[in-house]
């Protein structure tokens, strides 16, 4: 992989960094020094900082280094199952701060957004921003409608920069897999970092996540969304309603003011688990930054670049797992554990088992009230990344979530319980998940779903069987026996699709047999399933005596 010129400048001044936070070992051992001038790395090492830890100096580098390694850290920050939870605590102190951009700018880069002059489209607009970040400035602004707005801008040059440092930390991350192979794959990391971020760039997306989390929202009134304003924002600008409210980081302010702090931090534990279970779309940051109480003690959340989605199965599997961890029930983590690992593989089944069962076990000798989930998490996670089970990043995020909302809880109300919280909402959950009403929906999908394999699978084996013919994959088999394997999976498969197509025409009629209008299609429903059945039994007999 060849860097261009800019990159290579931006290459010198990340070694440089690297050298000045004690990693020149590490340098030295992938050959990256190559790449520094001598004299560089001479300054380099005379700037080189008082011993301090591991993920201390890493946290350092990365917020020297910029926004693009600062986004990094604060990604990783999210994913247990990819560092450690060292580097995790210390990296969620990654400070996001970014120098004030001129309003000039910023008024630019909002009239080439709206295609109108400020005025035009302000009644007012506050030129001393509200919050200035590494990605964007957020400014406060009154719309001709007299709606109080927050005007978030994206930094100039910033997609630029990021676009060069990705290239960059591409070249490093080939590098070091190639010097340290890791089972998770830095490349992968790395390109994963990058489109997450370009989505972040990207304020267009905020708006759609924010939009349809505030739909969710006024469902139920647990908590508030912000209401955005679509024709004023693009690629560049994301207007919203400017909320008036007190940060989650200022709760004693809270409680000055006479706040409940703990139904305040009980509601957002519930409106998270509401979005997760009910919706299957979270809100997957929600650091107290993130999280206004409104004046009649609502919870409002911001900041809509980082969302987790599930679909219907991983819900129902993850509501098992948290279920299990809650009631004790190490069998039912485990196989939900096993249900949702995307890597189809254990390394040491046995072990990986007994490391659960060791982390839950002392569970059952602990009082509701004292169960915290975050640690069993925590501990679930270390076990899967070392046993090589593969959890979706959809999950890692929800997890991340609860252990965020727990940790938070617990800072403010050492005796804040969440497993006792959301007991009665999880017990709930579960109830509804084995309601025969729930039952007959899933076993539809998994019907028809049965039947669609079903229907491939004389493809499938066809392709293995011509695979093996060729000698693309090296088994010991003859001729005669692939011949005979064929056509035993042809007509084994060719039988259970049939068998489903009699249980769909039983299970259909019944249904329409309740109804007077349609007993004569459920007759027939009936007569159509009793002569498949017959010939399917003639048939298996047939065969039979034929062998």
């Amino acid at each position: 992989m060849h860097l261009k010129k800019e990159h290579l400048r931006r290459l010198e001044e990340i070694i440089s960094v690297l050298i000045s936070y004690e990693f020149g070992y590490l340098l030295d051992q992938t050959n990256l020094l190559r790449y520094l001038p001598l004299t560089r790395r001479v300054k380099a090492r005379w700037k080189k900082q008082a011993h301090m830890e591991l993920p201390v100096r890493v946290r350092l580098a990365f917020e020297q280094l910029g926004p693009t390694f600062v986004k990094l850290g604060q990604l990783l920050s999210i994913r247990p199952d990819l560092i450690p939870y060292p580097f995790i605590l210390e990296f969620e102190k990654m400070q996001d701060r970014g120098p004030k951009v001129p309003f000039s700018i910023i008024r630019e880069t909002v009239e080439k957004s709206t295609g109108a002059p400020l005025t035009k489209t302000f009644l007012r607009f506050d030129e001393e921003p509200v919050a200035s970040a590494s990605l964007a400035q957020v400014h406060r602004a009154q719309l001709k409608t007299k709606e109080w707005v927050a005007v978030k801008v994206r930094r100039p040059g910033i997609k630029e920069q990021m676009e060069c440092d990705f290239e960059v930390m591409a070249f490093l991350a080939t590098i070091l897999q190639k010097h340290f192979p890791n089972p998770y794959q830095f490349p992968k990391i790395v390109e994963e970092f990058r489109r997450w971020t370009e989505k972040e760039l990207d304020f267009r997306n905020e708006l759609v996540n924010a939009k349809i989390l505030r739909e969710h929202a006024q469902e139920r009134k647990l908590f508030y969304i912000p209401k955005v304003y679509d024709r004023l924002s693009s690629e560049e600008v994301f207007v919203l309603e400017y909320l008036e409210g007190i940060s989650l980081h200022d709760i004693d302010l809270l409680r000055k003011r006479k706040y409940n702090v703990r139904r305040i931090l009980e509601t957002g534990c519930q409106s998270l688990v509401v979005q997760v279970f009910e919706k299957g779309f979270f809100h997957a940051d929600p650091h107290p930054g993130n999280v206004l109480v409104l004046k009649k003690g609502q919870i409002a959340f911001i900041d809509f670049g980082i969302m987790g989605q599930f679909d219907e199965r991983l819900r129902r599997k993850s509501l098992e797992l948290l279920w299990g961890i809650t009631s004790n029930n190490p069998e039912l983590s485990l196989s939900a554990l096993y249900a949702i690992n995307t890597n189809g593989f254990v390394r040491d089944r046995d072990e990986f088992d007994r490391k659960i069962r060791q982390i839950m076990y002392p569970l059952q000798y602990t009082s509701l009230r004292e169960v915290k989930i975050t640690e069993a998490l925590r501990n679930m996670f270390e076990a899967c990344a070392t046993h090589n089970v593969s959890i979706p990043v959809d999950f890692i995020l929800f997890g991340k979530t609860i252990v965020t909302m727990e940790g938070i809880a617990l800072r403010y109300d050492p005796d804040f319980s969440l497993v006792t919280i959301l007991g009665e909402t999880l017990q709930e959950l579960m109830k509804k998940r084995f309601s025969p009403k729930d039952f007959y929906k899933q076993f539809k999908v998994s019907t028809i779903q049965l039947i669609d394999f079903f229907d491939e699978f004389p493809r499938y084996a066809k392709e293995i069987t011509d695979r093996l013919r060729a000698g693309k994959i090296t088994m010991d088999i003859e001729a005669t026996d692939v011949r005979a394997l064929t056509s035993e999976l042809e007509h084994s498969s060719g039988n259970v699709s049939l068998g489903l197509i009699i249980a769909a025409l039983l299970i259909s009629s019944t249904i329409l047999f309740q109804y007077p209008t349609y007993h004569s299609i459920a007759v027939g429903g009936y007569s159509v399933a009793v002569v498949l059945a017959a010939w399917l039994i003639r048939h298996t007999i047939y065969l039979f005596h034929k062998r």
